[in-house]
C-alpha cells in the first residue's frame, strides 16, 4: 500500500511540477551581472555586504566567505551576512570530506537559523529563507534531516509571492507563488510527510489553473 501511495504522489505531481518549474525559469529575468567594482578599506559596512552578495551570485563563493565572516563579525546582527556567510559554509561543504562536510553543514545551520530569526518582519525575510531553503533542500536528509525545514520556509515563500499578487496582479507572482509551493511539496516528499505533500501540490496547481 505504501509503493502505491508514493507512486500515486509522484504521478499526480510529476507533470505539472515540470511544467511549473519551466515557467517559473521562462518567468525569470536573464540579466547579465556585470562583475562589481571592489569597495575599499574605507567603504561601508553595506557596500561591503552587496559587493559579497554580488560575488556570492557570480560564484565566487571562497572570495565571498572570506568577506562574510569579516562582516559577521563586524555585524552579528545582519541578517543577510548570516545567510549568506551560511550558505557558503554549506557550498565549502560540499567540496570536504565527509567528517569536515558534517561539521560545516552544522555550522551553516547555525547562521542560517539565526539569520531567519533577525530577519523576521523585514523586507530582508524572504532573501533570508531562500538561502536557508536551498541549502535546507540540497543537503542529505537522511543525515540532517532538513527538508521539512525547507519546506516550510518555501511555504512562506510562497505565501510571500501570493499576498505580492493580491495586492498587485502579476504573472510573475503567480508562477513565483506556484513555484514555491511545488518546491514545498517536492520537500514535504523528501520529509515523508506525504499529506502536506499533496496539500501544498494541489494549492500550487490551484493558483495557477485560477490565474
Amino acid at each position: 500500500v505504501e509503493v502505491k501511495m508514493q507512486e500515486s504522489i509522484a504521478k499526480y505531481n510529476s507533470d505539472f511540477e515540470s511544467k511549473i518549474k519551466e515557467e517559473f525559469a521562462k518567468a525569470q529575468e536573464q540579466k547579465i551581472t556585470p562583475m562589481p567594482e571592489e569597495p575599499g578599506k574605507d567603504s561601508s559596512f553595506s557596500q561591503k555586504l552587496e559587493y559579497a552578495v554580488c560575488i556570492f551570485e557570480l560564484e565566487m563563493h571562497e572570495k565571498a566567505e572570506k568577506i562574510l565572516e569579516q562582516l559577521v563579525k563586524e555585524n552579528s546582527s545582519s541578517s543577510l551576512a548570516n545567510a549568506y556567510y551560511g550558505s557558503c559554509l554549506a557550498i565549502r561543504a560540499g567540496k570536504a570530506n565527509v567528517f569536515s562536510a558534517m561539521k560545516l553543514v552544522k555550522q551553516s545551520f547555525v547562521y542560517l537559523d539565526k539569520a531567519v530569526e533577525l530577519s523576521k518582519g523585514t523586507e530582508e525575510e524572504i532573501e533570508v529563507l531562500l538561502n536557508r531553503a536551498g541549502v535546507a533542500s540540497s543537503v542529505p536528509e537522511t543525515v540532517f534531516q532538513k527538508a521539512a525545514v525547507a519546506a516550510r520556509d518555501y511555504v512562506r515563500i510562497a505565501e510571500h509571492f501570493k499576498s505580492l499578487d493580491r495586492e498587485k496582479k502579476s504573472y510573475k507572482n503567480v508562477v513565483a507563488s506556484a513555484y514555491y509551493y511545488v518546491c514545498a511539496a517536492e520537500n514535504f516528499r523528501k520529509a515523508s510527510l506525504d499529506d502536506d505533500a499533496q496539500k501544498y501540490a494541489y494549492y500550487a496547481e490551484k493558483i495557477f489553473k485560477t490565474r
